[in-house]
């Protein structure tokens, strides 16, 4: 099986560094046909250009919150892989940190916890 890669730097508006607005995922997502990559068996590798400065939660759920409710948090994580492609160790951490705070706000938004509940 072979990976499939996105290169969100494709997806970024002009001039921008940063990833943002929950409608903008939504847009990202059609032009990318994340549905069709759902149902792919192919591992997705979703490249974050170097550059970024930050990836808002409302732009990744835009962007994959049908695809964590539809394939669920384990096979989600298994399915994409997020790379940051920099090698500023410190952007790299936040920037993941960015990605893994979205996915959990998703997942809990797909499991319909929110506030205190999510914690529990």
């Amino acid at each position: 099986m072979k990976a499939v890669e996105i290169n969100l730097v494709n997806y970024r508006g002009h001039d921008s560094y940063s990833f943002t607005g929950r409608s903008e995922g939504e847009h990202t997502r059609k032009k990318i046909g994340l549905d069709k990559l759902d149902i792919n068996p192919n591992h997705v590798i979703v490249r974050i250009p170097g550059d970024t400065t930050s990836i808002n939660p409302s732009f990744f759920l835009g962007l994959f919150y049908e695809s964590i409710k539809k394939l669920e948090l384990d096979r989600f994580k298994k399915k994409y892989e997020f790379s940051v492609d920099t090698d500023d160790k410190e952007m790299k951490t936040i920037l993941m940190g960015n990605i893994a705070e979205a996915i959990q706000y998703a997942s809990n938004f797909a499991n319909k916890k929110s506030g205190i509940s999510s914690f529990i």
